[in-house]
């Protein structure tokens, strides 16, 4: 297991930051003294959040706008602290296996703003399709029945196709963008307090934000193959529990894998190039979401947010009766959609 790392100072590590414009130093030193401002747990670890998220943004257009995001709040170390847990939210936790219940809306720092897009994006949400068996069959096909990972082949490799020997393993549709965000969805519901669209809304609306095209990842396109690849079981849950990643090389759709030391699948090779079988038919998976997904990764260990969603899971196991007091409030909201939100891997 990682332990969170305290923010870099500029002034140690100024070359983390060449090339930063001014507006997201303030951002980041503005982070850097909430986080020693504070003795409270979840106030640090959102601090770091933002923190590690500026230094580690997939795109230009993602620190600028974290940086707009923190320098609205202005002196106010409070809103600074929001803008923590609303990343943890609607972007760690968005990506990370066993979310847990849905949350109930975390305020924005551009409040009335941030509502606006998100309530034009619910309008065009859309659940997911059952489609994910033709997901993961066309998946198959364009990583020629193997895990892209490790290589092994999958069991229901037709014969002539196995042109290698070797063992075979049951594999899996692994979802860059997590399915289960758009399966059961009731596009209905906006509005409820603890309301599974409005928390995919709210995902779908920092995506947009942050640049991506979130027509990539609404409703029946989550099964698209850019967003999809094949992978063997252990690889495919440390992906999800975002504790494998893909850092992108000089080469296209070549990866070195980053891992949490400790929790690493066996025998992975420190790099892999994702191939098509049929490359004008085919796509392969996207850099842009691959790239988010590892950035959310590295944030979230070296923030200490996948430690903590971790042990908000672990207690989830644990307890049966939740005590009536309010005393297991934050496990009770973690929890229900933990039940709810559930995706049975095929």
């Amino acid at each position: 297991m990682s332990e969170s790392v305290p923010l870099p100072d500029r002034g140690l590590a100024s070359q983390k930051f060449l090339g930063w414009s001014r507006d997201e130093l303030t951002a980041y030193d503005k982070c850097f003294q909430c986080e020693r401002a504070t003795d409270l747990p979840d106030h640090i670890r959102f601090a770091r959040i933002i923190g590690y998220l500026l230094i580690l943004a997939p795109t230009a257009r993602v620190r600028i706008e974290i940086a707009k995001w923190v320098n609205k709040c202005g002196e106010i170390d409070e809103d600074v602290y929001a803008v923590g847990e609303f990343i943890q939210t609607y972007l760690i936790r968005a990506f990370k296996k066993h979310r847990g219940r849905t949350p109930g809306p975390s305020r924005h720092p551009s409040e009335p703003e941030f509502e606006f897009t998100k309530e034009a994006i619910f309008d065009l949400l859309d659940a997911a399709p059952a489609s994910h068996s033709t997901a993961k069959k066309q998946a198959l096909i364009r990583d020629g029945y193997r895990c892209v990972v490790c290589g092994v082949w999958d069991r229901h490799v037709p014969k002539k196709k196995k042109t290698t020997p070797g063992f075979t393993v049951r594999t899996q549709c692994a979802h860059i963008v997590p399915e289960s965000i758009f399966v059961g969805l009731n596009v209905n519901s906006l509005g409820s307090a603890n309301s599974k669209a409005d928390f995919s809304a709210s995902m779908l609306a920092v995506l947009q934000c942050f640049g991506y095209d979130i027509e990539a990842s609404n409703g029946p396109a989550i099964h698209s193959l850019p967003n999809v690849m094949t992978l063997q079981a252990d690889v495919h849950d440390a992906f999800d529990c975002l504790e494998l990643w893909f850092v992108a090389t000089e080469v296209p759709h070549c990866y070195e894998i980053g891992t949490v030391p400790g929790t690493e699948p066996r025998e992975l090779p420190p790099t892999v190039e994702f191939t098509s079988t049929y490359p004008d038919k085919f796509a392969l998976p996207s850099p842009a979401m691959l790239s988010l997904h590892a950035t959310c990764a590295q944030v979230a260990h070296m923030s200490g947010a996948a430690e903590y969603l971790d042990e908000l899971d672990r207690k989830i196991e644990e307890v049966s009766v939740l005590l009536s007091d309010g005393g297991s409030a934050e496990l009770l909201s973690h929890a229900i959609l933990h039940l709810s939100n559930v995706v049975t891997v095929r």
